[in-house]
């Protein structure tokens, strides 16, 4: 009988649930490098660098700045573990306007990431034309495809969302763009529904400097043991922010679990 077992059979018995679900974990995520591979954004080449929070900027942080390391220690790509490092650390290293700056990092700061519940920071990437409509105002003002849009009305921009946000008034606008390694400037009047006639192109390794890496099937393996070793430091070394107000107030029921998947049905984020 059960009792009558070695004490590390018995052990076995009663941890067998967990042990199936981490076995399981690491098999998803060979599963998934195999499938998917691996692909990030190099933080420390993102051209534009980081568009911050309100939270970030209160400690030093500023638009635009680029990230490079904590501690001495270089970021890879932007992911929880270097949200971890920035929080643990105590001297955040950037480039500023071309200069290199440090931010000095407070010891609540994962709480008042936690307490705001906004997204630390974004990738910054340039506004390049896809394709620009006949006879719109973009066309009429001499607008072309591949052109950057860097500035409207002499303020620095950084996304569409920016661009289309900072356009609506006034209707006569000035546009600083760069076209083959020339920055030039051109007004136009957007229409009535403050449409300038332009599509942008997507976020791709066009615009940023994206890293790819393809699994064989067996390579996948070790690759995955890796990545779920590494999730699950993670997860462990960030239990101490569940025992304070802010952490405890994310621990949510569906509506949380749910609020991490996209819109729309991905395979990739499902297996994740």
């Amino acid at each position: 009988e059960f009792r009558s077992k070695p004490a590390w059979q018995r052990l076995l018995i009663m941890g067998g649930g967990v042990l199936v679900n981490f076995l399981l974990a690491l098999f998803i995520y060979s599963m998934i490098l195999f499938a998917w591979g691996d692909q990030y954004i190099k933080v420390q080449e993102a051209p534009l660098g980081m568009e911050f929070n309100e939270t970030a900027k209160a400690v030093g942080f500023q638009d635009g700045d680029i990230l490079l390391s904590a501690d001495g220690v270089p970021f890879e790509r932007y992911d929880g573990d270097m949200l971890s490092q920035i929080a643990d650390a105590r001297e955040v290293s950037v480039i500023r306007n071309g200069a290199k700056a440090s931010v000095y990092i407070p010891e609540d700061l994962m709480q008042r990431l936690l307490a705001d519940s906004v997204r630390f920071a974004s990738y910054r990437f340039p506004y390049v034309i896809d394709s620009v409509m006949v006879n719109s105002p973009a066309a009429q003002a001499g607008i072309q495809a591949g052109d950057s849009i860097i500035a409207l009305n002499g303020t620095p921009i950084s996304n569409e969302a920016t661009l289309l946000k900072d356009s609506i008034d006034p209707r006569l606008i000035t546009l600083t763009y760069v076209r083959n390694g020339a920055t030039d400037t051109l007004s136009m009047r957007v229409d009535s529904a403050y449409l300038m006639g332009v599509t942008a192109c997507l976020v791709t390794d066009r615009l940023l400097p994206m890293v790819k890496k393809e699994y064989a099937f067996f390579e996948s393996f070790p690759a995955g043991v890796s990545l779920g070793v590494k999730t699950l430091k993670g997860y462990v070394g960030n239990m101490k922010y569940l025992f304070s107000k802010e952490g405890a107030k994310q621990l949510g029921g569906f509506g949380t679990i749910g609020s991490i998947f996209p819109a729309t049905w991905d395979w990739h984020q499902f297996w994740y």
